[in-house]
């Protein structure tokens, strides 16, 4: 007798949102004058949040996932110090059943969400020409053991935030003024699972970790490599990243 293979056993879904961010302080002087009068500067602060949006469950608030169904996987990266910052984004997914590639894409994937397209007899498709984020390039990788992919997102800079909010105590890198000034970045992205994915998916799990760093922009455009970084455990491996604030 034949079963519909959609219902055999579930898919369960489990979200690790991990976070770092990191404290920059520059160096300032005290300051005398002739009358010996003190000056203190006060260092700057680079201070990231990370809001998820990561909704691993359906409609219906079920974590059952069929082949072909896409998830929400949008998140938004806010600069809460005064100092402007370069941002870098990890994305890992990691599936407890080895993934294989065709064409480029593994059963779960991440995409820009403008390049998926959802039928409801169909499921959810890349559209022509699509690829997952990275593809291609060293920003996106499948483990050797086909277990875990990792994408990366850089370049990205913000301005810092104004107290006062005219953005006078606050540095720009991006924007001139308050009408201008970028002070967090959505990432709208998409889980999708392959549709061609077979049986042994069946009662699967999917973790997704996201990572955002962080680093003061004024004096560190050479790179990452020039500020501090540290061992740091994420997504069950241990990994370089900037100290936490």
């Amino acid at each position: 007798m034949s079963k519909n293979s959609n219902k055999k056993g579930t898919l369960a879904i489990v979200l690790v949102l991990a976070m770092a961010c990191t404290a920059i302080f520059s160096s300032f002087a005290y300051f005398t004058d002739r009358e010996t009068a003190q000056v203190e500067g006060k260092a700057g602060t680079v201070d990231i949040a990370l809001t998820s949006n990561v909704a691993l469950v359906d409609e219906d608030g079920k974590n059952i996932l069929n082949p072909g169904d896409k998830r929400t996987a949008a998140f938004t990266v806010s600069n809460e110090g005064n100092k402007s910052v370069d941002v870098r984004e990890t994305i890992i997914l990691t599936s407890s059943v080895a993934m294989t590639e065709v064409e480029d894409q593994a059963e779960f994937e991440v995409y820009a969400k403008n390049d998926i397209t959802c039928d409801e007899n169909k499921g959810c498709v890349a559209n022509a020409g699509a690829k997952p984020l990275g593809s291609g390039t060293a920003n996106r990788e499948l483990s050797a053991d086909g277990k875990k992919i990792t994408y990366k997102i850089d370049g990205i800079t913000l301005d810092g935030k104004s107290v006062l909010g005219d953005y006078t105590d606050a540095e720009l890198d991006v924007g001139t003024d308050a009408t201008t000034a970028k002070t967090s970045s959505e990432g709208d992205y998409v889980i999708v699972f392959r549709g061609t994915s077979g049986n042994a998916f069946q009662g699967a799990t999917l973790t997704v970790d996201v990572l955002a760093e962080a680093k003061q922009h004024r004096n560190t455009q050479a790179g990452w490599d020039i500020v501090a970084q540290e061992s740091y455990t994420f997504a069950g491996n241990d990994i370089q990243a900037v100290p936490a604030k």
